[in-house]
């Protein structure tokens, strides 16, 4: 089972011009080796492992990864993923950019050398992540109550 939910305003470069600005989100429950790319995505692309195990490629390096890790697809860079053959993962995952993204991911640890993120929030990320992406599936609020909830997952981070 899987659902991805992507704004209709996605080719506008208008939102690229703001401080940050979401983009997609989704969940997803992977199959077996289910994988995706390699690929090039237009905008900074975070996973957060809520179960299982996979694997993620970027400039030639392989990060074996499982839960409560999270794994960081810059824009403009051809990555791989692939869900584990036994325990395939489970993650949800933020599509974002704007102007303010790189001081925001660096705050977070984050950056085009530190891709992989530990949670320390206790459970706290996880929470906020789905929610978020429940929130903007649903229509539910407005850009704001939707950038609130973005920020909110990245001061747990």
């Amino acid at each position: 089972m899987s659902f991805l939910i992507d704004s209709s305003f996605e080719k506008d470069n208008f939102k690229k011009s703001l401080p940050l600005t979401l983009f997609q989100c989704g969940w997803e429950k992977c199959k077996p080796n289910h994988s995706a790319g390699p690929a090039i995505r237009p905008h900074y692309l975070f996973h957060f492992i809520l179960n299982g195990s996979g694997r993620y490629t970027v400039n030639d390096k392989t990060y074996y990864l499982g839960k409560g890790e999270g794994f960081l697809i810059h824009p403009g860079v051809t990555s791989f993923y692939a869900a584990d053959k036994e325990d395939p993962w489970e993650y949800c995952w933020i599509g974002f950019d704007g102007y303010d993204v790189k001081s925001i991911l660096k705050r977070c640890g984050l950056d085009s050398k530190n891709l992989i993120y530990t949670d320390q929030s206790k459970g706290q990320l996880e929470k906020n992540l789905m929610e978020l992406t429940r929130t903007f599936g649903k229509g539910r609020g407005n850009e704001y109550t939707i950038l609130g909830k973005l920020y909110l997952c990245f001061s747990h981070m």
